[in-house]
C-alpha cells in the first residue's frame, strides 16, 4: 500500500531537470579540473577528487537501475569515477540485502583499518582506540582499493562472459585514457586518495 501511494504521488518519476543539474555539477567539476591541471595543480586535484566522488554518487543511483534511463547511463560510473558496475553491483546489492551482517557485507569489512565492532582481542589493533581521530587516513585509501578491485572484477567478468562486461571494461579503459592524457601524475594520484 505504501509503495502504491508513493508511486501515485510521483516518487518513482524521474526528474530530468534535477538529473541535468547533478550531471552539470559533475561536468563543471571535471572541466574545472582539466582547465587548472597545469596552471593550478592543487586546485585541479581538489576539483578532480570532487568530480570522481560526484561521479561515484551518480553511479550509485544509476547502477541501482530503477528505470530505462539508469540502464542507458549505467556505465557512467566507469568513465566518470573509474569504478566498475559489475564490482559495484555485486558488492553493493549484497550490502542492501544483508546490511551490516558481519562476514557478508563488504561495506563494513574495513578492519584492520577501521573497526565497526570491537574484534576478538587477539585481532585488535592499538589504532582502534584512536580511529575516530584518524578515520580520514584509511578512508582515503578506499577509492584506490575500489579501483583495484574494480579492474580485477571487470577482467573476470569479461572472461566469464557476463552481460555488459566488455562495455564496462571499455568504459574503465576510457576513464584511464582520459585521466592519463589530461592530468599530470601529481594531480590525479592525490585526487584518487582525496576522493576516498
Amino acid at each position: 500500500k505504501l509503495r502504491d501511494e508513493l508511486e501515485a504521488d510521483g516518487w518513482w518519476e524521474r526528474d530530468f531537470v534535477h538529473e541535468a543539474k547533478l550531471v552539470g555539477i559533475w561536468i563543471s567539476l571535471a572541466v574545472g579540473a582539466v582547465a587548472t591541471a597545469h596552471t593550478a595543480p592543487p586546485i585541479s586535484t581538489v576539483l578532480l577528487a570532487l568530480a570522481m566522488t560526484n561521479a561515484g554518487w551518480l553511479g550509485h543511483d544509476y547502477v541501482h537501475g530503477v528505470d530505462s534511463f539508469c540502464d542507458k547511463v549505467r556505465n557512467f560510473v566507469c568513465i566518470g569515477a573509474g569504478l566498475g558496475t559489475t564490482w559495484w553491483s555485486d558488492k553493493h546489492n549484497k550490502h542492501h540485502a544483508l546490511t551490516n551482517e558481519m562476514g557478508v557485507d563488504e561495506d563494513i569489512a574495513t578492519d584492520p583499518f577501521l573497526y565497526t565492532w570491537a574484534p576478538d582481542p587477539k585481532h585488535d589493533s592499538p589504532l582502534r582506540k584512536i580511529q575516530h581521530w584518524i578515520f580520514f587516513v584509511p578512508f582515503s585509501a578506499l577509492f584506490a582499493l575500489w579501483r583495484y578491485d574494480t579492474m580485477q572484477v571487470a577482467v573476470e567478468a569479461v572472461e566469464q562472459k557476463r552481460p555488459g562486461a566488455k562495455e564496462e571494461l571499455f568504459g574503465l579503459l576510457a576513464h584511464y585514457f582520459i585521466l592519463l592524457s589530461l592530468f599530470p601524475f601529481g594531480v590525479w594520484v592525490p585526487a584518487v586518495f582525496l576522493s576516498g
